[in-house]
């Protein structure tokens, strides 16, 4: 980030793909909406080579409010998708490098506070790989540093909210878990 020298801020993953031709699109678009201070978009989950994953996207949240952030973090904004001015991060900060796990959302918490005006744009900007080395499927940590962002930025309520939250995200992922192993009995 310190090296960074444009305009707009954009950071990929080493394991997640730009898309094609969106950093024109980002251009393009704070171009044409000077007053949109952050976009970001659609974003698939493709396996190690690639190639689609089930066909499916991280979840995004169109309307963006710092509330709905701070109850719902899982996919609000996909971290390869979010593109920003770079005199955001001038204003707020960099990331917390304390956090492994949870640092952007750190990020998005303290921008959303300040009322930089955050965008979804109808397009894919990026594409999310789907790997077992993936920092991401370290669930426990993922989810303690989450909790520890809420608990900075938001009320009691908001903790509650995003403990059960995550509760309901590992209940799914275990029973998605069960459901591929089931199926793939049944193939053999």
């Amino acid at each position: 980030i310190l090296m960074c020298k444009g305009e707009i801020y954009g950071r990929v993953n080493s394991d997640d793909l730009l898309a094609e031709g969106a950093v024109q699109k980002v251009v393009d678009y704070f171009v044409s909406h000077p007053d949109v201070d952050i976009v970001y978009g659609e974003c698939p989950l493709v396996d190690e080579h690639g190639s689609s994953f089930r066909g499916r996207f991280l979840k995004v949240i169109r309307d963006f409010y710092f509330k709905r952030l701070l109850r719902n973090w899982y996919g609000v904004l996909p971290t390869p998708t979010v593109f920003m001015k770079r005199a955001i991060l001038d204003d707020v900060g960099l990331q917390d490098v304390s956090l492994h796990h949870a640092a952007d959302y750190d990020l998005w918490c303290r921008i959303a506070r300040k009322r930089y005006r955050f965008e979804y744009i109808s397009e894919t900007l990026a594409k999310f790989r789907i790997h077992s080395d993936q920092k991401s499927t370290l669930m426990k940590k993922h989810h303690a540093e989450i909790i520890q962002v809420t608990r900075r930025y938001g009320s009691w309520m908001d903790v509650l909210y995003a403990q059960s939250h995550l509760k309901y995200l590992l209940f799914r992922t275990y029973l998605g878990k069960i459901k591929w192993a089931l199926l793939e009995n049944v193939k053999s």
